[in-house]
């Protein structure tokens, strides 16, 4: 169990003394390296999977020069951004030290500055003007340390804090994380200081620079520190019998509160389907005895209280499955342990992929239209390619209805119709999620796609590229990561590591889908508006990358 504790440095008077914090033998090696920053100035180059530098999720930020010590006549550079009152706006660095190290401290400084930043009343969480460092150990516990700034408007203010490391560690990564939440106006950080505060026998015969303590080319945590994969109580609920090798089965996943949504698939696909039924739970200590009566599983009904009768929970998902033909199916329940599980999305991906038989699969949520036809279009397409599609991820475009829609008879039927649809001033219909993420379907390249014939290549690739695909089953073929939980990063993940393995992106011409609007799940609004969960959702990210560095040797393990 990772296990980690927070410490909050607001103002100077809150700062512990660097006579408390600086053992006599660090305080002179700290003062003979004044210019080691382990900061990086560079903004990560998002067309590759690299580590070194700013990352920032889909809310950009502003790299400037602002010259405000104007006593002095210098300028800087400075990271600045507008903040939201409903969503986190964060930029981040990861820093990962080499065992050797020797690293027994760390001094963090930062310089912020406000414009207008005001508070915007109520908001989920606390509001957050932060710079934050996660401080992580060899032994897999971690520490949140914060610096929290004013809002209003004010100039650039400095705070800063001295850390050690507590006895007997070793310091295996730094992420910093720059945020601001349930404010509106504008905020900018500059001067941002990491030093390492080093042991006497350290480098004691040379200078210490930044690629003697930084190292990127290793895996992120030993075996010590492994979390083992959390095991769910798994049903099958429903069985296929049939097995036509080159048809496509939808691969997908939905939870209880949302199964309605599984009679609007079964509407647009009439081939295979694999999906896993997530079944939450109100009990707080899991069922070792893996006797399911015993264990309260919660249903959504009138009633407030809990259904402890598993029979009667078989029979409410038999119910809500009347009326789809579910000879081509395959459904498995997936039981939560406790009532603080998060949803297990790798994990439930994972294992409706493991279920299919077909030659191909369409990996997609439950909440899409298909287009018709798509087996037919997407068969006659592949036989048109030479070469083998063992390492190409088909790619299909994503669309969105922004309202629910009143009249299903206006569902394109035809690429022209959605064209004309999505021309339409004041229309219903878009590219998915353009507004909220950009950059998570931008490189499939919409304007190319209205007016292409064939397949093309995909080739402005991001790492926040996140398409629905069509893959061929083999046993190569990546699988989700299950670290990923709930919400945020997990099939971007997926689709890093497909590039990573040497997987060509190809985009359809002739198919799509369509997701229909709903209302936000409890841990997508987490993510969100929680700075720390979504800190904590982007080191696992960080973490992943620099596996995938190391596992397909690539950038700084490209000449090991």
């Amino acid at each position: 169990m990772c296990m980690y504790t927070q410490r909050t440095y607001s103002y100077h008077s809150d700062w512990p003394s660097r006579e408390m914090l600086f053992e006599t033998d660090l305080r002179h090696l700290a003062d003979e390296n004044p210019n080691l920053n382990l900061i990086s100035s560079r903004i990560t180059n998002t067309s590759t999977l690299s580590l070194d530098g700013w990352w920032m999720s889909h809310s950009k930020w502003d790299q400037t020069v602002d010259c405000h010590h104007k006593d002095w006549g210098l300028c800087t550079k400075v990271l600045g951004v507008h903040c939201k009152s409903d969503s986190v706006r964060a930029i981040y660095q990861h820093i990962m030290f080499s065992p050797d190290a020797g690293v027994k401290g760390i001094n963090f400084s930062v310089r912020s500055a406000a414009e207008k930043l005001y508070k915007m009343l109520p908001t989920a969480q606390e509001p957050f003007y932060t710079a934050v460092i996660h401080v992580k150990f060899s032994n897999g516990n971690s520490e949140n340390l914060r610096l929290d700034f004013p809002d209003g408007s004010h100039p650039f203010l400095q705070k800063y804090i001295d850390y050690l490391l507590p006895a007997n560690t070793k310091l295996t990564s730094v992420t910093v994380m720059l945020a601001c939440y349930g404010y509106t106006g504008k905020v900018k950080f500059t001067d941002v200081i990491l030093q390492p505060i080093l042991s006497v026998s350290t480098f004691s015969s040379k200078a210490v620079s930044r690629s003697d303590l930084v190292e990127y080319c290793r895996p992120s945590k030993d075996e010590m520190s492994r979390i083992p994969k959390k095991k769910f109580k798994t049903e099958l609920i429903a069985s296929s019998s049939e097995n036509d090798y080159d048809a496509i089965t939808l691969v997908t996943h939905v939870s209880m509160d949302r199964i309605n949504t599984l009679t609007q698939t079964a509407k647009y696909w009439s081939g295979p389907v694999c999906v896993t039924l997530y079944v939450p739970t109100q009990s707080t200590e899991p069922d070792t005895n893996y006797d399911w009566k015993s264990v309260t599983l919660y249903v959504p009904t009138q009633s407030t209280e809990p259904d402890t009768n598993y029979d009667w929970k078989r029979k409410y998902i038999k119910k809500k499955l009347h009326g789809i033909n579910t000879a081509t199916w395959n459904i498995i329940a997936v039981y939560a342990n406790t009532v603080t599980d998060e949803y297990p999305i790798s994990y439930m991906r994972n294992l409706a992929e493991r279920l299919v038989k077909t030659k191909y699969m369409l990996l997609l949520d439950a909440d899409f239209i298909i287009s018709p036809d798509f087996t037919k279009k997407f068969t006659e397409v592949v036989a048109t390619l030479s070469s083998t599609q063992d390492k190409v991820a088909f790619v299909v475009p994503a669309f969105e209805y922004l309202e629910e829609i009143e009249n299903e008879s206006l569902i394109p039927q035809t690429k022209d119709q959605l064209k004309v649809q999505l021309s339409t001033k004041s229309s219903n219909l878009a590219p998915f999620r353009i507004q909220e993420s950009p950059e998570a379907h931008r490189a499939t390249d919409y304007d190319m796609w209205y007016t292409a014939k064939k397949p093309y290549v995909v080739e402005m690739y991001t790492d926040k590229y996140e398409p629905y695909l069509v893959l061929r089953k083999w046993n190569n073929v990546p699988s989700f990561d299950e670290r990923f939980t709930g919400d945020g990063i997990n099939k971007v993940a997926h689709i890093m590591e497909l590039k990573a393995a040497g997987f060509q992106f190809v985009v359809l011409t002739d198919v799509w889908v369509i997701h229909l609007p709903h209302k936000r799940k409890q841990f997508t609004e987490k993510l969100l508006q929680d700075p720390l969960q979504r800190l904590h959702n982007r080191l696992t990210r960080f973490e992943f990358v620099a596996d995938l560095i190391f596992k397909y040797k690539l950038g700084p393990c490209t000449a090991r």
